[in-house]
């Protein structure tokens, strides 16, 4: 099954997408994110369209069945501490040093027999089943998920914070809540007062 998905992604983006570097690439990730949004966005019988999904259940792990905050709370904690672990244990890995060879020098990591494309389709591959687990848990957490869900906006947002965090794994943390305390908190606070009957 990896195997097979591999090779549907290296089919389908990952090799147009590694024909550009740098700057055009995270360009190129963009224009794939628009199209994909295009075609689920009109994709009426699969996705529901602008109607979306509604009705999604809550989530139940070996009987165990998540309705509370609480529960969902404990649910994403497990989650991104296993995920943490995994990205911890990629970067200290062969496989994580040779992706750091790329990010410096992609000519040096030729050199010295690496094949990038292989590298960087797999490194897709591992990125894409991260975030969706985070997708899939936001789905059943609000019970209901259309193609407007996720738009450029909160691509532009969560690359940001991969940047500012010099791709870094704690580094990205420490301004992933800096970046929502900035620009998420103020927006909350100002919806939650417009609740408020005026004085």
């Amino acid at each position: 099954m990896c195997r097979n998905t591999f090779r549907h992604v290296r089919r389908s983006g990952g090799i147009p997408s590694l024909r550009i570097h740098d700057d055009y690439f995270a360009i190129a990730t963009f224009a794939f994110q628009i199209i994909t949004f295009s075609v689920m966005n009109n994709w009426v019988s699969f996705t529901g369209g602008p109607m979306g999904l509604p009705g999604i259940p809550q989530p139940t792990i070996f009987g165990w069945e998540i309705n509370s905050h609480i529960e969902f709370l404990i649910l994403v904690a497990l989650l991104c501490a296993v995920i943490l672990w995994i990205s911890h244990r990629i970067v200290q890995s062969p496989f994580g040093r040779a992706l750091k060879a790329i990010r410096e020098d992609e000519v040096f990591a030729q050199a010295m027999g690496k094949n990038v494309a292989n590298y960087k389709v797999m490194i897709f591959v591992i990125g894409a089943g991260m975030a969706s687990v985070a997708g899939a848990v936001y789905a059943h957490y609000i019970t209901f998920i259309d193609p407007t869900s996720f738009t450029v906006t909160e691509s532009i947002f969560i690359i940001s914070i991969v940047i500012i965090g010099g791709g870094a794994i704690y580094g990205v943390l420490f301004w992933q809540r800096l970046c929502w305390l900035c620009c998420l908190r103020p927006c909350v606070f100002w919806e939650c007062r417009a609740l408020l009957p005026p004085t």
